[in-house]
Order: C-alpha cells, then structure tokens, then sequence
C-alpha cells in the first residue's frame, strides 16, 4: 500500500497542512514559509506538528538555522509536489 493510499484511507486530509508542508520543504524554514504564505511562524510550526501527529511520522528535522526533510519527509514529498502542481 502506497503512502498516498494509507492517508486516504486512515487519515482526514487537510490540504492546508499539505500546501503548508510544501512550502516549508521548498524553502527549509518555518520563518519563511509563513513569510511567504502569509501566515505566523507558529501557525506553520503548528500546522507540520499536526500532519506528523496525524500521519504518526516526523517530516522535518529542526536546525539552529532551519529544518531539513527526513527520509520520510522526502518521500512524502514526491507525491505532494506534483499533486500540488496538477491542482495549480
């Protein structure tokens, strides 16, 4: 069973954490992501605890200067990114 096929069987999607998600791996910061989405710093860090808790994985890990994918992350983001792009 595919990661995309796990979440729409066991979880609420909420596309807003996903747009949120994307953003954030775009640019390797919580501080810009909300820059750029128009949104406050913790309502980001908020909306990546809520996907992790939800998907039970830890997408990001927090540095000093950022954050960077994990090996989960990453592959979610293969199947965020041209999913965003179609809906775009």
């Amino acid at each position: 069973m595919s990661v995309i096929e796990v979440i729409y069987i066991n979880k609420q999607l909420n596309m807003e954490w996903y747009r949120i998600f994307l953003h954030t791996a775009k640019v390797e910061n919580l501080t810009k992501a909300a820059q750029q989405l128009h949104m406050t710093q913790p309502s980001v860090s908020y909306a990546i605890k809520q996907l992790e808790d939800s998907l039970d994985v830890k997408l990001f890990d927090r540095l000093s200067k950022g954050v960077k994918l994990t090996a989960e992350g990453a592959a979610l983001l293969e199947y965020v990114e041209p999913s965003f792009a179609l809906i775009d």
